[in-house]
Formats: structure tokens, C-alpha cells, sequence
């Protein structure tokens, strides 16, 4: 919904960058992963696995949530510039000879 807007209801290129986006995020969030799974110490006994493993997966998901939100941010600010390049500022113009309450009226709009 919001690519469709940002591209002028072009639904193929909608589509076309919505997978690349979508491939582009997985390779990242795995890559990130990855990299940060890996353990620098050991761990000792069954708590200190869980301990372990539980900040490793808080931090993969507080990283994958700010990248979400960071993406939603630049898709909103997209699609503000592309309703904004299609919205007249400007009101229509009202004939002279017009009544008081024909200007309130579109004022009031």
C-alpha cells in the first residue's frame, strides 16, 4: 500500500521493490546474526547458556526492530513527498463577484 502510493500506483515496480527489500532485509538480518552469535568466552553450566543466548536473541531482535522502524520512517517520508508533489496548495479561486459565505465555505474546506 505504501510503495503503490510512493510509485504512482505503479503496482509492477511496487511489487519489483517490495522483493528486493524483502531480499535485501533477510540477507542483512542474517549476515547480523551470524556475526553476532558467536561467543567470545566460554559459558559454563546451564544457566549461563541461557543467559547468554537470551541477550544475544534481545539484541538481534532490538537491532531488527529499529531497522523496521527505520524503514517504515523512510517509506512514510517517500510517500509524504510523492502526495505532496500531487496536492495544490492553493485553494480555487472564487469569481469577484462571489458571496461572503461562498469564500467561508471554501475556507472551512
Amino acid at each position: 500500500m505504501i510503495l503503490l502510493s510512493c510509485f504512482k500506483e505503479n503496482e509492477e515496480l511496487a511489487d519489483s521493490v517490495n522483493h528486493l527489500l524483502l531480499v535485501g532485509f533477510y540477507l542483512v538480518n542474517l549476515g547480523f546474526v551470524t556475526l553476532y552469535l558467536k561467543l567470545d568466552n566460554m559459558v559454563e553450566g546451564t544457566t549461563g547458556i541461557f543467559e547468554a543466548l537470551s541477550t544475544k536473541i534481545g539484541v538481534v531482535l532490538l537491532v531488527l526492530g529499529f531497522m523496521h522502524f527505520f524503514n517504515m520512517l523512510i517509506f512514510a517520508k517517500l510517500r509524504e513527498r510523492a502526495e505532496n508533489r500531487n496536492h495544490n496548495p492553493y485553494p480555487p479561486a472564487l469569481p469577484a463577484n462571489a458571496p461572503r459565505e461562498a469564500w467561508r465555505d471554501e475556507l472551512r474546506k
